[in-house]
């Protein structure tokens, strides 16, 4: 029988409004009665059970109280004020079904309980709240089920989360497929129609046939699928052929799936492209066939040793050798201390240790081969990893005896080469000592013969004059001969002396012009300059000289009568140019390569038949490059010449 519980009027709190009449003790909810200050003043047996306390121990306790450890559902503390007796008390208003946790001492755990609260007045006015009934029942095993189903739903929530996370990843890193019993596709992801370039409606309803590259046999296959129709996983690489025949290779698993008898009801293919890694295997093959095969092709021995001084690898012809010198067989795992010869073991140390510090080592080394001399040249060269890290020693070993014997034979020859060399200069002393006195004397008497005649001016002298003249003229041209082969030889042999020094460009061409202006004067050729305002050079007024006149010389002697000679200057950054331009007859282009050459000397017949030497030219040029120069020539044929040289300006 429920209590009258009429907000209207204050109830009599005497003993009689709790007794059995009104409020029946066997009520399954708990009945609690607390006063306008909280405290509570009454509750029933099914309270004392619910709360795990007696009537005594819950009687003038509080609502308030923090011994009852209550707590919300996160929970958190449920502080006092916001128990419902204390929200009712605060605000006369009815509080209903609120959940709260409270610490049930004699069971020793929380129990859940579903709470409300109902005001009771002083008066009809409901102005002062007089007493509060609460009234609760125990939901813990409710709740139980509530929160079972609700985590029940979150782990599937969960799940479902998590297999479609797994079943994406598998999508962007495999290509996945299912077929039926039959082998008939009914399954494909995305990135197996990337791959195969086929549509997925392509692929649907069809067999793995279709993508067959003819690549593995049909044993291959047969052991495939009698795997996993025996219910076991198979493993394998397999090549593939795309819509547009190239061609990929997969690292395939495939299971068998089972219904929950157990029976095998499709297949499940998970792939995963390895194209790039095969043909990088592939080309990695061919990499090291070729090497092995330029390695046993080598002629000479070569090992890659250890750092442990072990041999890892040798090519045929290091056998061969080690067999022939030491007569021993070679093995890979051979410790090289028990090969090398005791003699040799030092060296072999040194230059080992030296390669493992990342040192190339090159040495010689003679080794007498029953009886006769071997020659043989030995290197050590560190071999690194990827990272620059020496992992070992490349230790190569060649026979050189012939190039040995071939050096023994060179230096042979460059010694009795000295010597005729030393013969050769002996009979170029004696030349300039013994014929440069004759051609003085016989030029100076044509001289002066050349005079006489001239003078006497009767038919008898002028016939002699003629023959005078040409004596004279092939005397001079003896002795220009005579000269530049001595200069030339001079220069092979360094007995020219080069003394460079600041000087004036200007003051060498003034000095050889008048060397020179005589011969152009019998052939009516005007000399020219053209010179830029001075500047010093450093060079050697002797050689500098000596180019200048062999230059103008080869202009005049190349000249027409009445021609023209320009001499000129052009002051550079760090050079100055030198050039002597004429009017002559010019080069054909063919002939300009052989000027400056001693091994194809160009000579020419002058335009009055003067004869030249054919080494002028190769002096000029040795003599312009010991000084730091250069010198070229530009020639037009029929329209003249231009020769350029430069020598370095003073600093």
């Amino acid at each position: 029988m429920q209590p009258d519980m009429s907000p209207r009027k204050k109830p009599d709190l005497d003993s009689s409004f709790f007794d059995s009449d009104l409020v029946v003790e066997t009520m399954p909810y708990g009945f609690v009665y607390h006063d306008a200050s909280g405290k509570i003043l009454y509750a029933n047996i099914s309270a004392q059970r619910i709360l795990g306390i007696t009537q005594r121990q819950i009687f003038g306790r509080s609502a308030f109280d923090s011994e009852w450890l209550s707590i919300h559902e996160d929970s958190s503390p449920f502080p006092g004020e916001e128990h419902p007796v204390s929200i009712v008390i605060r605000t006369g208003r009815e509080i209903s079904n609120v959940v709260m946790g409270v610490f049930n001492s004699l069971r020793q755990k929380y129990i859940w309980i579903n709470i409300s609260a109902v005001p009771f007045f002083f008066d009809s006015t409901n102005s002062k709240v007089a007493g509060v009934s609460v009234t609760f029942e125990d939901i813990t095993e409710f709740k139980k089920n509530k929160d079972f189903e609700a985590e029940l739903y979150i782990r599937l929530r969960q799940s479902s989360l998590e297999i479609a996370q797994r079943q994406n990843a598998i999508d962007q890193h495999a290509i996945v497929a299912i077929t039926d019993l039959n082998g008939t596709i009914v399954y494909v992801n995305s990135r197996f129609c990337s791959i195969s370039k086929y549509s997925k409606e392509e692929l649907i309803g069809q067999n793995h046939r279709m993508i067959n590259s003819g690549y593995h046999s049909k044993f291959f296959f047969h052991n495939m699928y009698s795997t996993i129709k025996n219910g076991e996983t198979w493993h394998g690489e397999i090549r593939n052929r795309a819509k547009d025949g190239g061609y990929y290779w997969v690292s395939t698993t495939i299971a068998p799936l089972k219904s929950i008898k157990g029976e095998i009801e499709q297949f499940i293919a998970i792939r995963t492209d390895i194209t790039e890694r095969v043909k990088a295997e592939q080309a990695l093959r061919i990499s090291e066939a070729q090497t092995r095969a330029i390695l046993e092709n080598s002629l000479e021995s070569i090992l890659f040793i250890n750092p442990d001084r072990t041999v890892q690898f040798f090519n045929n012809v290091a056998s061969q050798q080690v067999k022939l010198v030491l007569d021993k067989d070679l093995r890979i795992g051979d410790f090289m201390h028990d090969i090398i010869t005791s003699e040799g073991l030092s060296d072999f140390e040194r230059c080992f240790q030296s390669a493992l510090r990342g040192d190339r080592v090159i040495v010689d080394r003679l080794v007498h081969v029953k009886e006769s001399k071997h020659w043989f040249e030995i290197q050590y060269a560190p071999i690194k990893n990827k990272f620059q890290e020496t992992i070992g020693v490349l230790f190569t070993v060649r026979d050189i005896s012939e190039k040995k014997q071939a050096e023994e034979e060179k230096n042979q020859y460059l010694s009795e080469l000295e010597k005729l060399n030393q013969t050769k200069d002996k009979f170029f002393n004696i030349i300039a000592h013994d014929l440069r006195n004759p051609f003085a004397g016989i030029l100076g008497v044509s001289e002066m013969l050349e005079e006489k005649l001239t003078a006497d001016n009767t038919e008898h002298s002028m016939e002699y004059l003629k023959i005078t003249q040409l004596i004279q003229a092939s005397s001079k041209s003896a002795f220009s001969l005579l000269e530049n082969l001595m200069q030339w030889a001079r220069s092979q042999t360094g007995d020219i002396s080069f003394d460079p020094i600041i000087t004036s460009i200007d003051a060498i061409i003034d000095t050889t012009l008048p060397l020179v202006i005589g011969n152009a004067f019998k052939k009516n050729i005007t000399i020219e300059r053209n010179l830029s305002p001075e500047k010093f050079i450093f060079a050697d007024p002797a050689l500098t000289n000596t180019i200048l006149r062999n230059i103008l010389t080869n202009a005049i002697k190349f000249t027409l009568s009445g021609g023209k000679i320009i001499v000129a200057t052009v002051i550079g950054k760090e050079y100055v140019e030198v050039s002597v331009k004429d009017s002559g007859i010019g080069i054909k282009e063919e002939n300009i390569d052989k000027l400056f050459r001693i091994d194809s000397k160009f000579s020419k017949i002058g335009t009055d038949n003067e004869r030249g030497t054919g080494l002028g030219l190769i002096l000029c040029k040795e003599f312009v490059e010991k000084q730091g120069g250069n010198i070229w020539v530009e020639s037009e044929f029929g329209k003249g010449s231009t020769f350029t040289f430069t020598l370095p300006l003073a600093m």
